[in-house]
This record gives structure tokens, sequence and C-alpha cells, in this order.
């Protein structure tokens, strides 16, 4: 094997390894971004469950200023007041799920090798 021969060989073998890096650091980059999107997902669900419980908290507040006319009736007993909270009760339990599924995640890369350094 000549001096040219070999230089091809390196080179072939150093594109292989660089490329199966390429491959590796890729599926990893997919994955995070994958994760990524995930989250940002959560977060804008979270973000529109609250959103819906401003609104309904709203509608509340309006119906149950609206029956502070009516001195005679308790507001609590009242139909629309009872369906507004049922309401409310709903999107605070979707809300309680999604917040659950973020703690229950598995801790990000960051924080375990804070948790290793703080072992050590």
């Amino acid at each position: 094997m000549n001096f040219w021969d070999k230089i091809q060989q390196d080179m072939r073998k150093n594109i292989k390894d660089v490329l199966a890096d390429v491959k590796k650091k890729g599926s990893a980059v997919s994955k995070k971004i994958g994760d990524l999107t995930e989250e940002g997902k959560r977060q804008l669900k979270l973000f529109n469950l609250n959103m819906k419980t401003q609104e309904e908290l709203t509608k509340l507040g309006a119906h149950v200023y609206d029956l502070s006319d009516k001195k005679t009736e308790n507001p609590l007993a009242n139909k629309k007041v009872a369906s507004i909270i049922s309401k409310i009760k709903k999107v605070e339990t979707q809300i309680s799920k999604l917040a659950d599924k973020k703690t229950k995640a598995a801790p990000s890369k960051k924080a375990a090798n804070k948790a290793t350094r703080r072992n050590k």
C-alpha cells in the first residue's frame, strides 16, 4: 500500500466516523426538539385552561353581583352559579393533571448533574 492509498483509507475512515457521530447527535437533537415541542404543547394547554378559568370566574363574579340585588336569595343556591362553579372545578382538575404530568416527568440532565455534584 502506497502513501496515497493510506491517506485515502484514513480519509474514508474519518468521514465514516464523522457521519456516524453526526447521525448520533442528530438523533439526540431530534429527541430534544420533540421533548421541547411536547412541553410547549403542555404549557399552551395549561395557559388555555387558566384563561378558561379566568373567564368562568368573571362570569361567576358577574352573576353573583347580579344576584346581590336580590337579598332574599342565597347566591350559592342559584343553579347558574352552581353550574359555573362546577365548570371551574372541572377545569381546575384538568390543570392539576397537566401540572402532575410535568412533576412526574424525568428530571432534566441539568438537575441530574446538580444532584451528582452535590453528592460528591
